[in-house]
């Protein structure tokens, strides 16, 4: 009965995928994500994109191989049903694996609490459908712990390789990877010493380290299909290698030696220098380079359901295997760590790999609760308002807040970008504007021209790639539909247009575009 409900809420899940699929327009990432697996995987091209890593990019990809270009396959495919579909096939084996993990601790019950939660998870639903590398960065960051624990418990040559293979796949996903487990890991050692009370004992082998890094470095030289070229056949190393390195316009002998996954290197190179230079943020209202130390945090309580957050905060009170404990808390403090600290701070998606971790820990306290009549009950309540609140928000679970924000107009005001409006609501526009017969004038945030989804419009000034403030006289004498996205609304001084505040508040068409009759 146990495997059959799991079942079910997995099929659920998948449902809900793919739902949102059909009925969200590309987000702004998603055509560069497709572009760059695409002419990865049939040219051998690791040049098209230098911030991320290939190969989530690659297997979304697969079903576009037969059409000529990236391109082609959007106009044919807009809303990119089946490389999506890809990256829902990856969270479902994600959901599958949490489901079994939690049932290998603790029994049946508490693994069906655990994948509920995931599968009533808005910011999970949110980012399984994208062509994107986040919610594969957040899925082998888990993996990779799950393999770490097996090997600490058994240290054999199997579980080794195992994680080595799970940690260079997880590598190959998302660069922030690299940072979150070195810190996980830190931590992990730090902990351990406290407890031998600093009695230093390192066995190591070294057979054992040169296997383990061999497999990795292996790992991610296969996401690179076993690319190998010198650094000056790489057109955009020139620019990505720090001079510390690599001087420019040099005859030194490195640069002109071949070596595996140039891009790999180089794009790690051009994350670590983007993250650098920082960036704009966003929070509150308020515009500011380099963001904000609790940004993260904030983002975390304001879109993560409130049942979820009750549960893991109660359970870092009474949830007392010390193991486990230790185990699941240090990868999300990790990645808070690195979070707080980070200059990046335009969405909730750069911390999404403490989702897992918040879940599976959230249902071993609440497997606990369950054990009385009293707790059975409060368990019940939570998991049906977690249900209902990610529910209301179908199928644009990228809008949703919680329950703090109560006035839909407000959400803009607090949190912006993949928080909010990602480009995500072309399609509910078309829906909306084929059922009236009023000229569109529309100011759309995002990558892809909307008459991709057949909406005839005229444009407003928009956020991209630049915007300069609007005047009153430009939309004075519109006669029809106007259509502003929230990004747009607050960055571009829609938000100060006098006929606009006239009508508010507004239609909230997708839950990111505003729409003024």
């Amino acid at each position: 009965m146990v495997k059959i409900f799991g079942f079910l809420l997995v099929a659920v899940f998948i449902i809900q995928e793919i739902i949102s699929i059909n009925n969200e327009s590309l987000t702004f990432d998603e055509p560069d994500h497709l572009t760059s697996g695409f002419t990865a995987v049939k040219f051998r091209n690791f040049r098209s994109d230098y911030m991320h890593p290939v190969l989530i990019k690659e297997l979304a990809v697969i079903p576009t191989l037969n059409y000529p270009s990236s391109r082609s396959y959007i106009e044919a495919n807009p809303t990119l049903f089946w490389p999506r579909m890809m990256v829902v096939t990856l969270s479902a084996v994600l959901a599958i694996v949490l489901f079994y993990f939690v049932k290998s601790l603790t029994g049946g019950m508490t693994a069906i609490i655990a994948l509920w939660l995931f599968v009533f998870e808005p910011n999970i639903l949110a980012h399984s459908h994208y062509v994107t590398t986040d919610m594969g960065g957040a899925i082998f960051y888990f993996f990779t712990h799950i393999f770490l624990w097996r090997y600490l418990e058994k240290k054999t040559i199997k579980n080794l390789l195992n994680f080595a293979v799970l940690l260079g796949i997880a590598l190959s996903t998302r660069h922030s990877n690299l940072i979150f487990l070195s810190i996980s890991l830190l931590i992990l050692f730090i902990i351990k010493l406290i407890e031998d009370k600093f009695r230093v004992r390192l066995k190591i082998s070294l057979g054992r380290v040169i296997l383990f890094l061999a497999t990795v470095f292996f790992t991610i030289w296969s996401a690179y299909l076993f690319d190998i070229r010198s650094l000056r056949q790489d057109q955009y190393a020139n620019t990505t290698i720090p001079n510390i390195f690599i001087e420019k316009n040099n005859n030194s002998i490195w640069w002109d030696i071949p070596i595996p996954a140039p891009g790999y290197l180089t794009s790690l190179m051009e994350t670590v220098r983007y993250n650098q230079s920082g960036g704009v943020s966003y929070l509150f209202g308020q515009i500011k380079g380099n963001g904000w130390w609790f940004y993260f945090p904030v983002a975390f309580f304001l879109k993560t359901p409130i049942p979820l957050i009750i549960s893991f905060m109660a359970g870092l009170y009474f949830y007392r295997d010390r193991k486990w404990r230790k185990r699941l808390l240090i990868p999300i403090a990790a990645v808070f760590f690195v979070g707080i600290f980070s200059k990046m701070n335009i969405g909730l998606r750069y911390i999404l790999p403490v989702y897992p971790f918040v879940i599976v820990f959230s249902a071993l306290f609440l497997g606990q609760l369950i054990r009385t009549k009293k707790g059975i009950v409060l368990v019940i309540f939570l998991l049906i308002w977690q249900a209902l609140s990610t529910l209301k928000s179908t199928p644009y679970y990228l809008t949703y807040f919680n329950e703090i924000v109560l006035d839909p107009t407000k959400k803009q005001e607090l949190l912006l970008d993949s928080n909010l409006d990602w480009g995500q609501g072309l399609i509910a526009l078309r829906k909306y504007t084929d059922k009236i017969s009023l000229d569109l004038y529309l100011s759309y945030w995002g990558s892809v021209d909307p008459k991709l989804y057949k909406i005839d419009y005229r444009g407003l000034p928009t956020h991209v790639p630049t915007c300069r403030p609007v005047i009153d006289a430009e939309l004075a004498d519109l006669s029809g539909i106007i259509a502003v996205s929230m990004n747009n609304w607050q960055l571009c001084g829609y938000k100060n247009i006098k006929r606009l505040k006239d009508k508010w508040p507004p239609e909230i068409i997708g839950g990111s575009i505003f729409v003024f009759r």
